[in-house]
């Protein structure tokens, strides 16, 4: 998801090879961080050179529901240690915004305004308290967001080849998310189907849990909640009815497997991927709509 880079110039004044690395502000060994990433981290620096070094602060699916729930704050200090010189302290503040990505899809469903208007003690109220649902519509518990995204491609994009495979525009996702955020409607959106589509994965693989535990497969579903099986259902629905468009989309549940594997599970490995393609032939013969050639 969003980025923003800066740098800085660490110049060699001296007639001797000079080493520099950066280092922890509390146990002073090696620095790492999942939202800032620093390059190069270390290296050696010959007399009279200059080494430019840039930080990119990053908020990634895999950190965003850290800084929803509150457990990461965009704050941070580290060393820049030069040999034989007095180690520089480098101090690190953000702000942080909160955005539909990085929250569970239960507390998404839940929200009554767009996520722009709402502060994080009102968002965090929601993510951490039970609040019963309003009647018996099981389509009433579907997020709006992942339903505007899934509805998007339903209505344009089914016949695009190689959709969820081929990657979306950084600056589109960002656009679209910035969309999702306001509540805006997205058919007004000058944007790739890839990039609708990689919003639908950076959705479920920024959640804190996966939809479906590891230790709920690839037989046994009880530890999957009820609302859960919903989301996964309407999700490899969907995924059925795009696979009625195979000859198009070049798609086969195998292929989808695999993606949404990291997506819906959380994981990549082969089991995962083959129980997701599994799950996905299954909800296709329990529609009807195709052979096990899917």
């Amino acid at each position: 998801m969003q980025l923003f880079q800066d740098s800085i110039t660490v110049t060699n004044l001296k007639t001797v090879p000079v080493g520099f690395q950066f280092v922890d502000h509390v146990n002073l060994t090696k620095y790492s961080n999942l939202w800032l990433k620093i390059s190069p981290k270390n290296g050696i620096i010959d007399p009279g050179e200059r080494e430019d070094i840039v930080f990119t602060l990053q908020v990634t699916e895999k950190v965003a529901w850290k800084f929803n729930s509150g457990e990461e704050i965009m704050k941070d200090k580290f060393y820049l240690r030069i040999s034989g010189e007095k180690d520089t302290p480098i101090k690190v503040n953000g702000a942080y915004k909160p955005s539909v990505f990085g929250f569970s899809m239960d507390t998404l469903a839940k929200l009554t305004k767009p996520i722009i208007e709402m502060s994080f003690d009102e968002l965090r109220a929601i993510e951490l308290k039970e609040h019963p649902w309003i009647g018996d519509d099981p389509m009433a518990r579907i997020p709006k967001s992942l339903w505007t995204l899934v509805d998007y491609l339903y209505k344009n994009s089914l016949h695009e080849e190689n959709l969820f495979v081929k990657e979306g525009n950084y600056f589109e996702i960002i656009h679209i998310r910035d969309w999702l955020d306001a509540d805006k409607d997205l058919s007004q959106i000058s944007v790739s189907a890839c990039s609708i589509a990689q919003c639908i994965l950076l959705l479920l693989k920024s959640t804190k849990e996966p939809l479906i535990e590891m230790n709920a497969h690839p037989m046994n579903q009880q530890n999957v909640s009820s609302y859960n099986k919903l989301l996964v259902e309407y999700i490899t629905s969907f995924l059925c009815f795009l696979l009625k468009f195979r000859e198009q989309n070049k798609l086969t549940a195998n292929i989808l497997g695999e993606i949404f594997a990291s997506a819906i599970m959380h994981s990549n490995d082969v089991v995962s991927k083959k129980y997701m393609s599994g799950l996905i032939m299954k909800q296709c013969r329990n529609k009807s709509m195709y052979s096990d050639n899917v």
